[in-house]
């Protein structure tokens, strides 16, 4: 159910995530952590929250970011691998970024996935399609500056990001890669450090 007070909240033992990320797992739900180690960790539970099965995603790097799509968990590993992992922790995909490029950080929201890419100086948005597998989509013009935190609009073709040193986020759109001209007014603790990324009125 939705985080709407209906229900009493239930606690999960587990160890304290740095990321956290939730998706369907048939009639129920998976959680994924990661640790401060760069572990991911998975746990499957029933509607009810009842835990069902616990597993660990088996890898050689250690991940430096985790998002939920549909099918399982993208994970970001420190050699720049991109996995996707089933709630059993079992690899389903595994891409790697183009030889002279770096993915800087995973932006997920309602399924849709899209890897921020460094390349010669230049930043610029790479979807992750997750259907069957994972495997490189389209990717966007180049973005305007540097971006120290992103998060993706509900319709998936804008991001409203944080600048280094800059205290209003702006508006990029996806399909030009340009710009709003006016700033997002938000409060002084945008992004917040909990985690909420809404945007104050």
């Amino acid at each position: 159910s939705d985080l709407d007070g209906t229900r009493e909240p239930v606690v999960i033992q587990g160890t304290a995530p740095r990321a956290i990320a939730v998706w369907r797992d048939g009639d129920g739900f998976a959680i994924g952590t990661l640790d401060a180690a760069g572990g991911v960790h998975l746990v499957r539970t029933t509607a009810a929250a009842a835990v069902r099965g616990r597993a660990s995603a088996a890898a050689t790097q250690p991940a430096t970011e985790i998002a939920s799509t549909p099918e399982g968990l993208l994970i970001l590993r420190a050699d720049q691998a991109l996995e996707l992992v089933d709630a059993a922790g079992a690899q389903l995909a595994h891409l790697a970024p183009e030889p002279g490029t770096r993915i800087d950080s995973l932006v997920a929201r309602a399924g849709r996935v899209l890897a921020l890419i460094q390349e010669d100086k230049q930043l610029h948005g790479r979807w992750v399609v997750v259907r069957g597998g994972a495997r490189w989509g389209d990717t966007t013009p180049p973005l305007p500056f540097a971006i120290a935190h992103a998060v993706l609009s509900p319709s998936g073709d804008a991001l409203a990001v944080s600048r280094p040193g800059n205290l209003h986020p702006a508006l990029i759109d996806l399909a030009n890669g340009t710009a709003s001209k006016a700033p997002l007014c938000v409060s002084k603790q945008w992004p917040h450090d909990n985690g909420d990324d809404s945007v104050s009125e």
